[in-house]
């Protein structure tokens, strides 16, 4: 069975700062970030998320390039750890939550928990 749904880009937005400002600092650094400006209302859907990430992963120095990524870490994440897609829908995520969103947007798994 296939399901789609639109997601408030917002959330997103909480859930991936979450994750750089916290989740991830034991697996790579973040070397940059461009959002646009936070001014949309929590019910605002976009279907294009402006979103971009440039990260080094320590074990490595690979650079990691966040773009166009995004759509299929959630779509990982809704497939493989509904939980915590749930709480990217719903607000309630945590650094924990923004850390898994941005391993599966960069990796297409979870490398490092």
């Amino acid at each position: 069975m296939k399901t789609e749904c639109t997601i408030p880009a917002l959330a997103v937005y909480d859930a991936v700062v979450s994750g750089l400002q916290g989740g991830i600092q034991y697996w790579a650094r973040v070397t940059s970030v461009w959002m646009p400006a936070r001014a949309a209302s929590a019910g605002d859907f976009e279907t294009d998320l402006k979103l971009v990430c440039d990260l080094i992963e320590l074990d490595t120095g690979e650079r990691i390039k966040l773009r166009e990524q995004w759509a299929a870490g959630l779509r990982l994440m809704a497939e493989k750890y509904p939980r915590k897609f749930a709480e990217v829908v719903d607000g309630t995520g945590d650094a924990t939550t923004g850390d898994v969103l941005i391993q599966l947007a960069a990796f297409g798994e979870l490398r490092y928990s």
